[in-house]
């Protein structure tokens, strides 16, 4: 009689220990510090087309799988504004499926990102007065054989190595 019941409370403990690495971590991972969450993929997809309803926005993703339509019913104005149509996203879903409700994103790049990325560094005003100087009042000295502007001629010339 002993031995069954040993067994009976060994089963019970392996299903239970199985059922809670399964299904827990979904329930608990919201309310864990960053550091602590386990590190999920995610699925990456180009945002198709984009539908604003009354109370939910429908938005179509288009992934390596296939396309997603996905219904968002929570913050609805905030996705609206963030996602549009061309942006690749990145959902926070474990494997593609056709149909997604209010799927947590994780990433949003924007198709011109790359292009406002440039290497090429830009130059900022340094004083107002730099700042509202027209462009066209800039002056720079004539090639040879050229005739300088008046202004250019009457300028005094300064060395600043003196």
């Amino acid at each position: 009689m002993k031995t069954n019941t040993i067994f009976f409370v060994l089963i019970i403990g392996i299903a239970i220990g199985v059922a809670g690495a399964i299904y827990v971590p979904d329930y608990i991972n919201p309310y864990l510090p960053s550091a602590m969450k386990a590190a999920k993929g995610g699925v990456d997809g180009e945002v198709i087309s984009k539908l604003h309803e009354d109370s939910r926005l429908l938005v179509t993703v288009k992934t390596a799988d296939g396309s997603i339509l996905i219904t968002f019913t929570k913050k609805v104005p905030e996705i609206n504004l963030l996602v549009t149509e061309g942006d690749i996203v990145t959902l926070d879903i474990k494997s593609y499926n056709p149909f997604i409700n209010d799927p947590r994103i994780n990433r949003v790049r924007k198709p011109d990102q790359k292009a406002t990325m440039s290497s090429e560094p830009t130059t900022e005003p340094e004083t107002m007065e730099e700042a509202e100087q027209p462009a066209e009042s800039v002056t720079t000295m004539p090639e040879e054989g050229m005739e300088a502007p008046a202004s250019v001629e009457n300028a005094p010339l300064t060395n600043s190595a003196m």
